[in-house]
């Protein structure tokens, strides 16, 4: 049986490896997540039943049922890093996955101490929390801790009321329970698959379409925090789905008479077994001196549990590596290959060849679509790169890239003052059917009774933003692969929203914590405000909670301050080096051929 410690750390890489620094982490585990983990352990009937035996081992629950009492004192009083109680809140967690059908009304400390006991075989002739649970909520704290250290943003938090304030910390990191997720899985097969759909045209259907959802699901579509939590999620179904269609159309029991194929039957034993990467798109400025067109590249996401580092991929006869990218989360793009326009007109599939082999088919896929947003580089906006990186935000500048028959519906939302951008211009030399419009800019929330008829619906509801309000820091020194600027040069606050003239911004040490911010501020929305952080006396080292108030409206943002004194020389992750006679240039360093000179 794999160790509660293998267990423990298998968690935390899951949860933490790849992903971009600043993101928020939601230790959300379930009985997919367990699946995925264990497949690098070897085989077994169950992972999930496997984790929960190295569970109650480590808390000293050997009996098979009875018993109303957990040992926490290892794990509590272990300084491990990182913190050896991951494992064991993600056990907590996996009660509140169970919780399919609990209305956030009926939620109570009962209803999840109950499933809680269940996983952990205990009696269930008692009621609230076993015996040694007083303390569990300071195990909250270390993991939230660490993951601050580490760069990362917790989202464990306790609850609002008395019935649900400790329980609400694993409640909170269960973002798709069971219900939700076999809901998504279904929807996934019947509408992804049959339609062809790539992950937003999905998110489309489900967010229009929520009476066929559970309520739980309903209220995350509307969680502007979560939403990007959420895809993530669906694209998982998305991925799985597609992995139990192949399965079903391997397998004969699923054919009838004729050319046509009943819809695949839902079998769980395909789930967790999809490792293909989504290919998102790079773009840089065309060579000056060689074409005035842009360049676009294939630019892999990292898969939450998979690594794919040093794989190779052969694309029209070239063969690369996936390498580590700049930013976390990605890998680097794919320089050797641009993608032609025939790419994406119809989509594509590239094999990726691990080392060792396995079981999983993994491909490359670039989806087909009449449409991509290209926001900033999210760590360095000022770089000048533009990928498809995400949701773009109110207040943010990007350019689209779409299909020459969606021009009139770009500029119907020019008319309406919802978009500005330039006019567009070709985006490939020898195709004049894509092209793009530089220099967009979101102008309003408020998209109520635009109507872009069935063939832009897709377009809205991807330039649509979210009824919010953005925070916007720009300016300072920014220290971007630490997602932090220097003391002695500061960020310029801005508040994004078309919806309210005056916002309230308070920053606090703190965020995962209730307590008093150092600094309360009534501010104009969109314009800049320079002088935010020094309201609040002599700015220190550190990290701090900025969250916004706009009536109903709220969001939140993380900013790190650093000195001088805390940077380190970084190698960089690949060199660009020209040669030049006896000579190396690599930036700023200069190399003979054969070692270094000063």
């Amino acid at each position: 049986m794999v160790s509660y410690t293998e267990w423990n750390q298998a968690l935390v890489k899951y949860f933490t490896k790849g992903v971009a620094l600043g993101a928020r982490i939601y230790l959300s585990v379930d009985d997919d997540v367990l699946e995925r983990i264990g497949r690098q352990f070897g085989s077994s009937d169950s992972w999930r039943d496997d984790f929960c035996q190295a569970v109650r081992k480590e808390i000293g629950i050997n009996s098979s049922s009875g018993g109303n009492t957990v040992n926490l004192d290892g794990i509590r009083n272990s300084f491990s890093t990182p913190p050896i109680c991951v494992a064991f809140l993600g056990l907590m967690v996996l009660a509140a996955y169970e919780m399919d059908r609990d209305e956030s009304s009926n939620v109570n400390a009962n209803n999840y101490y109950r499933r809680l006991r269940e996983i952990l075989n205990l009696t269930n002739s008692e009621v609230g929390a076993p015996k040694g649970m007083k303390f569990h909520y300071e195990l909250w704290d270390k993991w939230n801790k660490w993951l601050k250290s580490e760069g990362f943003e917790p989202t464990a938090h306790q609850g609002d009321t008395q019935p649900t304030k400790y329980i609400n910390y694993p409640i909170s990191q269960s973002v798709l329970r069971k219900a939700d997720k076999e809901n998504i899985y279904k929807l996934a097969q019947e509408q992804g698959l049959q339609n062809q759909w790539n992950i937003d045209s999905l998110m489309s259907y489900l967010c229009s379409n929520t009476r066929s959802l559970t309520p739980h699901l309903t209220q995350l579509l509307n969680d502007n925090q979560r939403l990007e939590v959420i895809k993530k999620a669906v694209q998982d179904a998305l991925d799985d789905a597609r992995a139990i269609q192949e399965k079903a159309i391997s397998n004969p029991r699923f054919s009838q008479n004729g050319s046509r194929r009943q819809k695949p039957e839902f079998d769980n034993s395909a789930k967790g077994k999809n490792g293909d990467l989504t290919a998102q798109i790079y773009r840089t400025e065309g060579d000056y001196f060689s074409s005035d067109y842009p360049n676009f590249y294939l630019y892999p996401k990292q898969k939450t549990g998979i690594d794919l580092i040093g794989a190779s991929i052969v694309i029209d006869g070239i063969s690369t590596t996936l390498q580590r990218g700049d930013l976390e989360g990605w890998y680097l793009p794919i320089f050797e290959y641009p993608i032609l326009s025939e790419e994406l007109n119809q989509g594509a599939r590239y094999q990726i060849t691990r080392s060792p082999a396995n079981d999983i088919s993994t491909c490359l896929v670039l989806d087909k679509r009449d449409f991509w947003i290209l926001t900033p580089d999210p760590d360095c906006p000022e770089s000048g790169i533009y990928a498809s990186f995400g949701k773009v935000s109110l207040g943010q500048t990007f350019i689209l890239l779409c299909r020459k028959e969606l021009v009139s519906l770009v500029e119907r939302l020019q008319s309406e003052q919802l978009l500005r951008s330039n006019s567009h211009e070709k985006a490939f030399e020898n195709d004049p059917d894509w092209v793009e419009f530089q220099q967009c800019m979101i102008l309003s929330e408020d998209w109520e009774g635009v109507d872009l008829g069935i063939e832009g619906k897709q377009l809205k509801d991807a330039l649509q933003p979210a009824a919010t309000v953005e925070i916007c820091l720009t300016g300072g020194l920014r220290i971007p692969h630490l997602k932090a600027w220097l003391i002695e040069d500061v960020p310029t606050l801005t508040i994004f929203s078309s919806l309210v003239d005056q916002a309230e911004v308070l920053i606090f040490t703190d965020l995962t914590k209730e307590g008093v911010p150092i600094t309360r501020k009534i501010v104009n929305t969109n314009i800049p405000n320079s002088d935010i952080f020094k309201t609040f006396g002599t700015i220190r080292t550190g990290s701090y909670g900025i969250r916004v108030n706009c009536g109903k409206l709220s969001s939140q943002k993380i900013v790190n301050f650093l000195n001088w004194d805390d940077l380190d020389v970084r190698e960089p992750l690949r060199k660009e080096i020209l040669k030049i006679g006896e000579i190396e240039i690599n930036g700023s360093q200069i190399h003979p051929v054969r070692g270094r000179i000063s």
